[in-house]
């Protein structure tokens, strides 16, 4: 079977609708997100094991998603595709049969589809999948449609957390509304505090930074010698004095 878990903290997930494309194989998700635009994703789990059934799964989908929703895009497509489009994506390497690639190309073509990740590793070898360490592939993907591969980040291949015999692919969807939330303000970790030769540190050069203060203050300020730039020195003297 298949599913798509939304994590409510961080998607409109009370705008949702979702349709049961393929039982047991396809599902589709649609929601609001920046703007109100629709975003339209659809998980899978390609046929296994029988190259026929793949090679049908493919057009099968693009039909059912036609007949359901006949002007929205597919904006992305995830999942376990049980194939992959290059021999390399395999150990030993090994080309899927022509057919359920052909399907499977027609349909990224269709609605214009990338692999992220490869385009972002284009000189990089890894694998979703272990077989008892006999044989790997890479047969699960994250395709987005083309437009929208500038909104996509940080696309990686991970443990998943749980036992199983698969990896995880994931990246990040960034819509260019969204707040940039950089990496914070550097800080002293509390634990410092414990340290007496730290905290000797930081006495002092308080101390310092206090009788320097008091000295400037009966004189006019100036481009190189004002308050903010010695608040600005002191900082820096005092991240550097207790990382070291």
């Amino acid at each position: 079977g298949v599913s798509i878990i939304l994590n409510k903290a961080v998607v409109r997930w009370d705008t949702h609708e979702t349709t049961e494309l393929i039982p047991g194989h396809a599902i589709g998700v649609s929601l609001k997100h920046c703007n109100d635009d629709w975003l339209h994703i659809i998980a899978v789990y390609a046929p296994s094991g029988d190259n026929q059934a793949n090679s049908e799964f493919w057009p099968q989908l693009q039909t059912v998603w036609r007949a359901r929703h006949p002007h929205c895009k597919i904006h992305v497509l995830l999942g376990d595709l049980n194939m992959t489009e290059a021999a390399l994506d395999h150990i030993p390497s090994c080309s899927d049969d022509a057919t359920v690639t052909t399907a499977f190309s027609n349909l990224k073509n269709h609605f214009k589809l990338a692999d992220g990740w490869q385009l972002e590793n284009p000189d990089t070898l890894d694998y979703t999948f272990s077989n008892m360490l006999t044989s790997r592939s890479h047969i699960d993907h994250i395709y987005v449609h083309e437009k929208l591969l500038a909104l996509m980040h940080e696309w990686k291949i991970l443990s998943s957390g749980v036992f199983t015999d698969h990896f995880m692919s994931s990246m990040q969807l960034a819509p260019p509304t969204e707040l940039f939330v950089g990496k914070g303000r550097q800080a002293i970790p509390a634990h410092i505090l414990s340290n007496l030769g730290a905290k000797k540190c930081i006495m002092d050069l308080t101390k310092t930074l206090h009788e320097t203060l008091e000295h400037l203050r009966p004189f006019p300020c100036n481009p190189t010698n004002n308050v903010q730039t010695i608040w600005a020195m002191y900082k820096e003297d005092l991240l550097q004095q207790v990382s070291e």
